[in-house]
């Protein structure tokens, strides 16, 4: 069914709802209100009573308030959580809530202009798909009750995702083609990497915080470099819980599976070399790269997984620069918080 990856995709978590007007102020003495006030004593950019616009663009505006609604009625009953993180944790969250709040009205106001839309018999059919899913609609509306989110603002999230979705698949449609010489080139390119890595967080940091990381990164590379034993290091430096205690260790690990600049690194560095340094959304990385992997199997038997792992990665590759483009086209203007 046409929306049956969206309906399972909502039952797992909620698709961030639209920004809203930009003049949303929060009211004095409500729930959302205080917790906004508490979050501002760690963040004050996030002031309730300023509402100060976070960002701003043609045909965009989503303010403090805006954005606090928006997490409340998202996570519910969990909303008040918030309070009780510390400050990087708290940032990340209201950093990532704010960029998906802006990409999805951006991707709305653009198939909104193209006319894209869906007719009530759509949104009813994958509503369908929910209650089966939870036994009832009965048990659906007490599930959503109980965790806190309406039912009513769900609805119309899910038309506003189903939008998109629409208007994402048309976009793409020719953007994904992946060829027979895409899919051989893929074949005989090194399957697997496996790489030690030091990372130093900067999701939720400042500019003048992110200067500091990556100079004492460029002193850790130095240290590398110099010979120290790379995964000594990776335990004594690294911030990625996933692999610090295992000397940075990620081991086979498929090409296309970790973020791009790290995967670019994985799978052009020379075995047995340092990358540099390496940005991503997480932070800097140093990999050194121990080994790499090329398929083993007949290229019949994985040309299916081969090319739906290409059209995957085309997407990816395409929404980013789309992004990219409708934000520029945009004129956004973000505030780092």
């Amino acid at each position: 069914m046409k929306y049956a990856v969206l309906a399972t995709l909502l039952l797992a978590t909620m698709i961030y709802g639209c920004s809203g007007s930009g003049d949303n102020k929060l009211e004095k003495g409500t729930t959302i209100y205080d917790i906004a006030k508490s979050v501002s004593e760690k963040i004050p950019a996030l002031n309730p009573d300023k509402n100060q616009p976070l960002v701003k663009g043609k045909d965009i505006n989503i303010s403090v308030g805006d954005l606090f609604t928006n997490l409340q009625q998202n996570a519910g009953n969990r909303f008040e959580q918030i309070k009780s993180f510390d400050i990087e944790r708290t940032r990340g969250i209201l950093t990532n809530t704010l960029k998906s709040m802006y990409e999805k009205e951006l991707l709305l106001n653009e198939a909104t202009k193209a006319n894209f839309t869906v007719s009530q018999a759509e949104i009813d059919s994958v509503m369908n798909m929910q209650f089966e899913r939870y036994g009832g609609k009965e048990k659906y509306e007490e599930f959503m009750a109980n965790h806190g989110i309406d039912v009513d603002y769900a609805i119309s999230n899910l038309k506003e995702s189903m939008i998109i979705s629409d208007y994402l698949d048309t976009t793409l449609k020719d953007k994904i083609a992946v060829t027979d010489e895409d899919i051989n080139e893929a074949y005989n390119s090194d399957k697997t990497a496996s790489v030690q890595h030091i990372l130093l967080t900067t999701q939720g940091k400042s500019d003048s915080a992110k200067t500091e990381i990556y100079k004492e990164m460029e002193r850790i590379l130095e240290e590398a470099k110099s010979g120290a034993d790379f995964g000594e290091l990776a335990k004594k430096y690294s911030e990625d819980p996933g692999s610090k205690e295992k000397g940075g260790l990620y081991e086979d690990f498929p090409r296309g599976q970790m973020v791009k600049p790290f995967d670019e690194a994985a799978f052009n560095v020379p075995i047995g070399e340092l990358s540099g340094i390496v940005e991503t959304e997480y932070g800097y990385h140093i990999l050194k790269i121990i080994d790499r992997k090329k398929e083993t199997k007949p290229l019949e038997e994985v040309r299916e997984q081969l090319q739906n792992k290409l059209e995957n990665e085309h997407r990816r590759e395409f929404y980013a620069n789309l992004m990219d483009e409708l934000k520029e086209k945009a004129d956004l203007n973000i505030v780092e918080f």
